[in-house]
């Protein structure tokens, strides 16, 4: 797939990758900021597909297409390069949380009510688990069910129960996520991870992008997933989607 090899090609992937992950964001900003789309709407389109995108990037780095764990002209492996991108995000994000840098148009699109210490929990967390995802290597099909759960799942779960939900989880008290919401879920995350990995085996020769599990046991991690999203803090779920989706698919794939 690469017009180089090595070393150099990962440097022009870095910056393509950074490339296309910062014109998606500030897409997506553009058009909540014009009131193309909802503020809403651009909040769940960025948690849907900042994720999915980063990864379709992965199979260009030599690491990821069996050039092995290559080092940079900067000294890094490709998978710190791949990790640093996500990364100096979330550092943005973290000063902007904190106050110390101002950018109304990121807590826009980012924050549910404004407040622009809510990027401290969801947005903070959703990209130290991309920064530190790289690092998987080969394993990180085991880890490709989670991401999808936390990007596809969790954005439709929001989506469908604001719309169709009626029922509430009894638990915790006041909790406003719906039984509607979780179905949602559950079929984003199982068959949003099927399409996935199909597109990633379709343009790349490396089988490490393949489903760890079968449909039958994809399906029972997402519903366990799905659960525990249900009941979870909106603070927080990002961190217990991705921590329970990976002890599930190890869990499964070592039965």
């Amino acid at each position: 797939m690469l017009l180089l090899d090595g070393p150099q090609s990962d440097v022009y992937m870095f910056l393509f990758t950074s490339g296309v992950c910062l014109l998606l964001e500030q897409t997506l900003k553009l058009l909540s900021n014009a009131s193309v789309v909802s503020t809403v709407t651009s909040r769940r389109l960025t948690h849907a597909l900042m994720g999915p995108v980063f990864i379709a990037c992965w199979p260009l780095f030599s690491s990821f297409n069996g050039g092995g764990v290559a080092q940079s002209t900067f000294g890094l492996s490709s998978y710190a390069l791949l990790g640093l991108i996500p990364f100096v995000i979330t550092i943005k994000y973290l000063l902007i949380g904190l106050g110390l840098l101002k950018d109304e148009g990121t807590i826009r699109l980012l924050c549910r009510t404004g407040n622009r210490k809510e990027i401290l929990f969801g947005p903070f967390i959703y990209g130290l688990i991309f920064s530190l995802l790289p690092f998987a290597g080969n394993s990180v099909s085991l880890f490709i069910p989670a991401v999808i759960s936390l990007c596809f799942g969790d954005a439709m779960a929001a989506t469908v129960g604001q719309k169709f939900g009626k029922k509430r989880w009894p638990v915790p008290r006041g909790n406003p996520k719906t039984f509607v919401g979780t179905i949602g879920f559950v079929l984003s995350g199982t068959f949003g991870t099927i399409m996935y990995t199909k597109l990633l085996e379709a343009y790349t020769s490396t089988p490490i992008f393949s489903s760890a599990l079968p449909l039958s046991l994809l399906l029972i991690t997402n519903v366990i997933v799905g659960v525990v999203e249900a009941v979870s803090p909106s603070k927080i779920d990002n961190l217990t989607i991705f921590i329970t989706g990976v002890l599930c698919v190890i869990m499964f794939s070592t039965t």
